[in-house]
């Protein structure tokens, strides 16, 4: 979907049925219409949406640690850290031009709460499937007692999620396009008409709709991701005097701070 070629079909369809034109500018890029800049002009905004989400989560063990038998209750730590492979693809059903810009900055579903506020570039100019990386490094640390003659064995669990997600991809229009015509039209040659009003009138595609004074071009598209959305500890204990020593802590450590951002809420 070409969105600057859509609009100019529509002004031109606007000219002909007042005797033809000559001149149609959009960004101020026609000298034609230099005295008039102030008049006209397009604002483009492209975004990504996501529709219901469909979500598995699984619990990974990514390290256990075994400490004891020890004569004497001792102070111990347990410390490791994870490095997750996250990965997130888009897919366009068709490429979406808007001129202003070959891409747009998309964000992740909710379900992925450690990528709150990141977004990565997906190109809006062709329909293979574009998949972007990102490393987050997951830390457990706890201290605990350990009983005296007991073996105590900690494990590092990963929640890792996987999901897919319809979505669609906007360019939202706002402002009004000049138009140049061969002869005066009610006394002028020069006319800027709101890009809503064009829609209306002249726009014959499903995926184009007019709202309010914008006009939205949308093109479908395809998420899948998966990615490490939280971890814990699992504690067990083996045979030996004392109570045993079972359970799970959270002491989730948010990937952000670990590398040196804050996390977006």
């Amino acid at each position: 979907m070409d969105v600057i070629a859509m609009i100019g079909s529509w002004i031109e369809a606007w000219m002909n049925q007042r005797g033809g034109g000559n001149n149609w500018d959009w960004n101020g890029s026609n000298s034609t219409f230099a005295g008039y800049t102030a008049d006209y002009g397009l604002k483009i905004a492209t975004t990504i949406s996501y529709g219901a989400v469909s979500s598995s989560t699984t619990q990974v063990t990514a390290n256990t640690a075994s400490y004891g038998p020890i004569p004497v209750d001792t102070a111990v730590t347990f410390d490791h850290s994870y490095p997750s492979a996250d990965e997130f693809t888009w897919t366009l059903s068709q490429v979406l031009s808007t001129t202003a810009s070959p891409s747009v900055n998309a964000g992740v579903p909710a379900v992925f709460p450690a990528e709150a506020g990141t977004t990565f570039p997906v190109d809006l100019t062709v329909t293979q499937a574009q998949t972007a990386a990102e490393g987050n490094l997951w830390t457990q640390s706890a201290p605990f007692m350990l009983p005296a003659g007991q073996v105590v064995t900690v494990s590092m669990i990963v929640s890792e999620t996987a999901a897919s997600a319809d979505a669609l991809v906007t360019a939202v229009v706002s402002g009004s396009v000049a138009a140049g015509l061969n002869s005066p039209w009610n006394g002028h040659y020069f006319w800027f008409i709101p890009i809503a009003q064009l829609a209306q009138e002249f726009n014959t595609d499903p995926q184009v709709t007019v709202v309010g004074a914008n006009v939205q071009f949308s093109v479908p598209a395809s998420f899948t991701g998966h990615a490490v959305v939280g971890s814990h500890l699992l504690f067990g204990s083996s045979a030996g005097p004392g109570s045993p020593l079972t359970g799970s802590r959270g002491f989730i450590t948010h990937p952000a701070a670990l590398l040196g951002r804050s996390p977006t809420t």
